[in-house]
């Protein structure tokens, strides 16, 4: 765990204070036992294959709608959606990132091919319902996919940039 030593002056520690917290964390994270360790990386691994897998999911669910809804609502219902999921990923990369002490671009790349594949998926698999079924498409699903990827990415780019601001 990294300590921010700026905000901790700003908030009235001591440099002696912060320095016997930073040793005191070290240890902690030196003395922690190897299946502790291993046990933190299996549930940040796994939640984050449990977050791809319920947005595919959840994708894939919003399908009908683009079927059965008029007006603004379906392109609201796909951008809360796609943010939602957005927000989790954003705050699991956080996490990782915290307890690894270092930027996984593989976290990024995952990031970006989830949301590559969710595009895919909706604007594919619409098409494919609005042939089979015969049904119209009330709104291009490459558009409802578009509002869906922007959505999902949106929350990790605000992340970056605020990271970027704050750094400088």
């Amino acid at each position: 765990m990294n300590i921010n030593k700026i905000d901790l002056l700003k908030k009235g520690w001591s440099i002696k204070e912060i320095e016997d917290a930073s040793k005191i964390i070290q240890k902690a994270e030196d003395n922690k036992l190897l299946r502790a360790k291993v046990f933190d990386k299996t549930i940040y691994w796994a939640s984050l294959f449990l977050i791809i897998v319920g947005n595919i999911i959840c994708s894939t669910f919003l399908i009908p709608f683009a079927f059965a809804l008029k007006g603004f609502a379906i392109v609201l219902i796909v951008a809360v959606t796609g943010f939602t999921f957005g927000v989790l990923f954003s705050i699991l990369i956080l996490d990782i990132i915290k307890t690894e002490r270092q930027f996984m671009k593989g976290l990024l790349v995952t990031l970006l091919t989830s949301g590559i594949i969710n595009f895919a998926l909706i604007s594919r698999v619409s098409i494919e319902f609005s042939l089979k079924t015969m049904l119209p498409l009330r709104y291009n699903p490459y558009i409802i996919a578009g509002i869906y990827l922007l959505s999902f990415l949106t929350p990790h780019i605000v992340v970056m940039i605020t990271q970027k601001s704050t750094t400088k």
